[in-house]
């Protein structure tokens, strides 16, 4: 197992992290995973999401996608962002 990388981000990107982490573990305490459709919906949202990360369509026949698969992304462009404005920085 590869070890964990580390990234450096701002106090108020933290905050709204364990917020927002807050808030789901709420839902999911109420029950939120029981609403009607909400597989569907989840689905849905996480196939538009990588195609708005990817930048195109993904394949009909993609399954088996998941919130984590929207964060590995979101990571790729934290990570290409910072390390383009970290090496501005020290120009």
């Amino acid at each position: 197992m590869e070890p964990s990388k580390l990234y450096i981000i701002d106090e108020n990107t933290l905050k709204h992290l364990l917020a927002r982490e807050s808030e789901l573990s709420y839902l999911e305490s109420v029950g939120v995973d029981n609403w009607s459709y909400y597989g569907e919906c989840r689905d849905e949202y996480i196939k538009e999401e990588m195609e708005i990360l990817l930048g195109n369509p993904l394949p009909e026949n993609v399954e088996n996608l998941d919130f984590e698969d929207i964060a590995e992304e979101q990571i790729k462009n934290f990570s290409r962002y910072y390390e383009s404005s970290y090496e501005d920085d020290l120009k």
